[in-house]
């Protein structure tokens, strides 16, 4: 008796499997992409240091139309380590945290396109201050927000290729400190869809 209840289980199963692939809209899907390329320090002082930032994405996005879909996203981007003068102290950061936010893309032509993305980030933070006299050294955490735009290319139905530019807006006013951690990056994304 549970042979032919587990034999109808499995043919239940594999016949339920055509409709549940109907339901999806051609170009909705997951996707997952990886990103790196160099960012900069824009707060604190005008010598706006640089370094290899890096970054990966899962999300889902839904068609709105043949050239239209939006989903969401979550993912790590680490900005990097930046050394900066900031008010006569020597300042070193970490940027970096996880972040969770729309995701858009419109295709104008069938292979080139336009990305938008944005949405909460939590920075996490280490920093040292060094002023000569005093060193101070801290993690912060802070909730805050996160943008991009992109512009790229769809190998296929699967794969694209694109340069995005991505924002983080990271300022502290904390017991006297006050830092601007805000950076942006130009990097380089690849993403699979699924």
């Amino acid at each position: 008796m549970n042979k032919k209840i587990l034999a109808l289980a499995l043919i239940a199963s594999c016949a339920a499997i055509p409709a549940v692939s109907m339901a999806a809209q051609p170009g909705d899907g997951a996707f997952i992409s990886v990103q790196a390329g160099q960012s900069r320090l824009q707060g604190m002082s005008a010598t706006n240091d640089t370094d290899t930032g890096y970054g990966l994405d899962v999300g889902y996005r839904w068609a709105l139309s043949p050239m239209a879909q939006v989903g969401f996203e979550v993912g790590y981007l680490n900005q990097g380590t930046f050394t900066d003068d900031y008010f006569g102290s020597r300042v070193n950061a970490k940027v970096h945290g996880a972040k969770a936010g729309v995701n858009a893309k419109f295709n104008f032509t069938p292979n080139w396109f336009v990305m938008v993305q944005g949405g909460y980030f939590d920075a996490r933070n280490k920093i040292s201050v060094d002023s000569g006299n005093l060193s101070y050294s801290d993690n912060k955490s802070k909730g805050t927000w996160y943008s991009g735009v992109g512009f790229g290319y769809d190998f296929s139905n699967n794969t694209s290729l694109s340069l995005n530019y991505n924002y983080i807006d990271d300022k502290y006013n904390d017991q006297g400190t006050h830092l601007d951690l805000s950076s942006d990056q130009v990097a380089v994304r690849f993403e699979a869809r699924f």
